[in-house]
């Protein structure tokens, strides 16, 4: 799970310079026998964004850059790219910033490698998509939509929490679509590609029949929190430190 890459942080401080620090909502800072201790304490905002399009286009990607639709993209012979991807990707987001390059790289194996087991849900083929340099091959971004159960996400005891998918869910048009990943290579971000990335997901979920997605990001991540509102979501009601393995 995400909350466990949120590790410890212990080391001396004096009390006048502790008082003076700013503060991570994601984490909890507290002062001990003259000692500073950093420990997680992760909350989540979630959001939705209906699937028809507003009438914007998203800039698309040049010449440069080819997108791969799921099933067009061998996940398991190439996930170790789709893991350094990550590490890449999230080398300046907290928590993973603060790991070494190696814990980094075990974060995005165990993370996306869950994902791809299907732990956060099925994978909606269509809806997820990789991005890839037209020239080397080399991945430059991903988006993973996957399915969640059909839950309030304002209310973590509703029992539909605890639905699992049926043998076809997407036929069957089961549980809601959650935007699980979406990751640009850090040569590659502020270009707009996670933006074509999200519309061309949102064309294929609402083609499946689906009226919208949901989001979740961490309080404190204000380049995601400020992505989202970018992109359209609208803020739900309520925090949780813990979600239906979120």
């Amino acid at each position: 799970m995400h909350s466990h890459w949120f590790l410890p942080v212990k080391f001396p401080l004096a009390w006048s310079e502790f008082r003076k620090l700013p503060r991570h909502p994601a984490y909890r800072f507290e002062y001990r026998r003259g000692h500073l201790q950093i420990t997680g304490r992760p909350e989540y905002a979630h959001c939705t964004l209906p699937t028809s399009s507003t009438g914007e286009n998203a800039p698309s990607p040049n010449g440069s850059i080819r997108i791969l639709k799921w099933n067009e993209f061998d996940s398991r012979a190439r996930c170790d790219e789709l893991f350094k991807l990550f590490a890449a990707a999230t080398a300046r987001t907290l928590p993973y910033s603060i790991l070494t390059p190696a814990r980094r790289e075990q974060a995005a194996v165990d993370l996306i490698g869950e994902a791809l087991d299907g732990y956060d849900g099925p994978i909606i083929p269509t809806a997820s998509q990789i991005a890839v340099d037209a020239a080397t091959g080399n991945l430059v971004a991903a988006i993973l939509m996957t399915l969640v159960a059909p839950g309030s996400w304002t209310d973590f005891t509703d029992p539909n929490w605890a639905q699992t998918p049926p043998a076809d869910p997407i036929a069957s048009r089961w549980g809601q679509p959650h935007l699980t990943w979406v990751f640009v290579s850090p040569d590659r971000q502020r270009r707009g590609l996670g933006q074509q990335l999200l519309t061309n997901a949102r064309l294929a979920l609402e083609t499946l029949g689906y009226p919208a997605l949901a989001s979740t990001f961490l309080l404190g991540d204000h380049g995601s929190m400020l992505w989202h509102w970018k992109q359209g979501f609208e803020l739900l009601p309520g925090l949780r430190s813990l979600s239906p393995r979120l």
